[in-house]
This record gives structure tokens, sequence and C-alpha cells, in this order.
């Protein structure tokens, strides 16, 4: 099924992923987990504090490359951005006693 999707998020498509299929990418996506959910809180607060609080029927949409869409029932892209690769943890400088 072919998504909709609102005059906003087909700007940013063709803005931020001019050479990418957003059909294929979002037909190819799954639902977001805990772990990419945390991701996008850390990365985009602004955009949590507006569509995470809280139950308002919407939800995420992650593809392998880590393109997100933001879609409201029934099937309505919102906004779609690219969450960066989580940066992997820095070792401590203190040394063991």
């Amino acid at each position: 099924m072919d998504p909709q999707w609102t005059d906003h998020a087909a700007l940013r498509g063709r803005q931020r992923f001019p050479d990418v299929d957003l059909v294929a990418a979002y037909q190819s996506a799954r639902p977001a987990g805990r772990a990419t959910k945390r991701q996008i809180r850390i990365q985009c607060p602004r955009a949590a504090l507006r569509w995470m609080r809280g139950w308002r029927g919407r939800y995420f949409l992650v593809t392998k490359d880590r393109i997100v869409f933001v879609v409201k029932p029934p099937g309505v892209v919102i906004t779609v951005f690219r969450l960066e690769a989580a940066s992997a943890p820095q070792p401590s400088s203190r040394t063991p006693p």
C-alpha cells in the first residue's frame, strides 16, 4: 500500500532524500523499537516533545538506512528524516584502582 504524504512530508522528502525512492523505503520500513525511539528523543528533542508525548495515534517507521517516517493513521506520512548513527560509548579516562 502506498502511503499518503502531507505537503510538509513531500517537501522534506525531496529536500533530504533526492536520490531515494521513498515509497519503496516506506514499504520496507519497520516499526521503531524502544532503542530507536530513545535515539529519536536524543537527536530530535523538539520533535520528540511534539510527536512522542502521550499516545496521539502517531508512530514511527524506520528503514535499514535509518530513514524515519512519522506516520499518523491511516498511513499518512507527516514528516521524514534520517536518524544519525548512535555514537559509540567513549572509553573512560579513569584508571581502575
